[in-house]
């Protein structure tokens, strides 16, 4: 999977997830659908595991990109979702295009 696409996919996700709860749950049980609708793939059978975390201030969103390729490798994948920061408002959360662009550098 070429990294701009997954980084889109992957940015969407998170947004969705801050802004809507019941998008997280549908994520974590159909996760090889839900991210299909959002322009990733996954290996056929694989497994997905969506993890929820809590944001550190240490986290890097080629983490991320080195997992998922490591999912692409042996069919076990890990998807982190870091917890919505306290001060991000639902809008704000929605919005890809503000400097908050969901990723997992917060995490």
């Amino acid at each position: 999977m070429q990294n701009q696409s997954f980084y889109e996919g992957y940015s969407k996700i998170v947004a969705q997830s801050w802004a809507n709860p019941s998008f997280f749950d549908e994520l974590k049980s159909n996760p090889a659908a839900v991210l299909a609708s959002n322009g990733i793939e996954t290996k056929p059978d694989a497994k997905i595991y969506v993890v929820k975390v809590e944001p550190t201030g240490e986290g890097n969103v080629e983490k991320q990109v080195a997992d998922w390729a490591q999912g692409d490798a042996d069919g076990t994948y890990y998807l982190w979702i870091p917890d919505k920061p306290k001060a991000l408002s639902e809008n704000m959360a929605m919005d890809t295009s503000t400097t908050c662009t969901p990723c997992t550098t917060c995490t």
